[in-house]
């Protein structure tokens, strides 16, 4: 008796695959758009976001995930060089192993290897050809709480250890002579470690409650020999300064609620900030709110959870 061909796979299977799959669409607007006397000069920004965060289970335990933002500014702020400029993020392309998920204690801990694509305008200008990483994810659920920590430490080659202009400052410079003009001293980092908290509370299946902060630090490649001089823009030399920091601290802080109107949908408001830990006084930066602070109303779409699946 000749063998039966495998039943093809079912839509509920081809969700299934797709499951952890989301899209968020955001409307932003900066905390300063909303105060014209907060600076001397009025610099407001509202802009049009798309999250793309697409994750494929290879087996229960092993997934392919890719993570990417985009941008377009509909003002025309300091931030960008034109109205209506579309930017991209970096892209991350990550291969994930879950090693626990116990729903009897509520924990879930994942853990990855991924890529950094230099897909983004400052990667191109920190000459940035690759980054590669790992990364660690721990979250425990319980009732109506969950809490979660994740952490990722990555390394980033650049053809360079400072800064290049995308064009000369001078556009008629010929050769060599427009070396001095193209670079811009800022080290560019060699390693990152970032680690982020969160707390979720969901008193209802439908309405959720979110606050997460964490740091990301840069660190930089070392500075070259004291007595060297480096030139800069105008023909001068500068040296080395001993006391410069060898590492950069951005703090993130972010506090949000969503509601569920569909398994597949919900609609969120809330606010993120991304700031340097150090304001130019060196104080530091209140947490939360501040000056660096974006509003955002967003909808967030799970295709596996779509109905005609």
């Amino acid at each position: 008796m000749a063998a039966q061909a495998p039943a093809p796979a079912t839509k509920n299977a081809i969700a299934e695959k797709f499951a952890g799959t989301y899209f968020l669409f955001r409307n932003m607007t900066s905390a300063t758009t909303f105060s014209k006397s907060a600076y001397m000069s009025y610099n407001p920004e509202n802009t049009l976001a798309v999250l793309m965060r697409p994750r494929f289970s290879i087996t229960d335990r092993v997934w392919l995930s890719a993570w990417q933002y985009t941008n377009l500014e509909l003002t025309n702020s300091d931030s960008t060089t034109r109205k209506n400029e579309v930017t991209f993020s970096d892209t991350i392309v990550s291969l994930g192993y879950t090693a626990l998920k116990d729903k009897e204690t509520g924990l879930t801990a994942n853990t990855d290897f991924h890529l950094i694509l230099p897909t983004s305008k400052a990667a191109r200008l920190k000459t940035m050809m690759i980054g590669a990483g790992i990364g660690g994810a721990l979250s425990w659920h319980r009732g109506i709480v969950t809490v979660s920590a994740s952490g990722r430490g990555d390394h980033f080659f650049n053809r360079y250890t400072t800064g290049e202009y995308e064009k000369p400052w001078i556009p008629t410079c010929i050769g060599g002579e427009c070396d001095q003009y193209s670079q811009n001293g800022v080290r560019n980092s060699e390693w990152r470690l970032m680690g982020i908290g969160s707390v979720s509370v969901a008193p209802t299946e439908w309405l959720s409650f979110s606050a997460s902060g964490g740091e990301i630090a840069d660190f930089l490649p070392a500075l070259g020999n004291m007595n060297e001089a480096r030139v800069v823009a105008g023909g001068g030399s500068i040296g080395t300064d001993a006391t410069a920091p060898n590492w950069r601290a951005l703090m993130y802080w972010g506090l949000g609620a969503e509601v569920r109107v569909h398994p597949a949908l919900g609609i969120g408001i809330g606010a993120e900030t991304y700031n340097a830990q150090l304001a130019p006084d060196s104080s530091y930066q209140r947490p939360f709110f501040n000056t660096y602070t974006a509003a955002y109303l967003e909808l967030n779409v799970s295709p596996d959870k779509l109905p005609f699946w």
